[in-house]
């Protein structure tokens, strides 16, 4: 992997110095200045990399993106995917879903609150558009490379994504324990097994 530029590791510093402040405050409520305190550096520093904090917030979620599809592709590299039943196919996905993302809490804050301004912004919302949909071509990937048709392929990530977004903010909201969310998911899951094997039989 080619070494990073000193403006691109400074670029890194102030999104995730902006991704530490929305963990304890919102976006509207966090200054430049809290970023800038919060990567040490100074707040006209950010102006050289950044036009303004709305776009330090597309860049991190682009950043957010880039850093999850690489895990995605490290896990996929790692394993033999396309040799599993779908059944097992399917449950190594819930696994790598909840483990990497469903349980991450920073993240989930995260995306709450990117999801709280995309309501106001319509720039956002079409960011985080893309974010899903990138995420829903990254699971329907794995579901193809074992033989299931693309369509289906693409209707169950969506659902994937889906049960997951939604079991993420429930549990948040009602501060649900790592055993509830597991025996919801593990419900989920095998509606979804029910499901891929009625579309394919259809």
């Amino acid at each position: 992997m080619p070494r990073k530029s000193v403006q691109q590791e400074r670029k890194t510093q102030i999104l995730e110095a902006l991704g530490n402040c929305l963990v304890y405050k919102s976006f509207p409520e966090t200054s430049i200045k809290e970023i800038a305190k919060e990567a040490g550096v100074n707040h006209g520093v950010l102006h050289y990399y950044f036009k303004s904090k709305e776009d330090i917030l597309m860049n991190f979620i682009d950043h957010i993106l880039e850093t999850y599809k690489l895990k995605a592709a490290e896990w996929i590299s790692s394993k033999d995917l396309a040799s599993l039943p779908k059944d097992d196919l399917v449950r190594e996905i819930f696994r790598y879903k909840y483990h990497t993302f469903t349980s991450d809490k920073q993240l989930s804050i995260l995306f709450n609150e990117a999801m709280s301004i995309a309501h106001r912004n319509g720039e956002v919302k079409e960011k985080l558009r893309h974010v899903f949909s990138q995420w829903v071509s990254v699971v329907a990937d794995i579901l193809i490379s074992t033989g299931m048709e693309k369509k289906i392929s693409l209707d169950i990530s969506r659902e994937i994504i889906c049960i997951f977004e939604g079991i993420k903010i429930y549990s948040d909201v009602l501060n649900y324990s790592e055993k509830q969310i597991r025996e919801l998911l593990a419900g989920f899951e095998e509606q979804i097994l029910q499901r891929i094997a009625t579309l394919q039989s259809n």
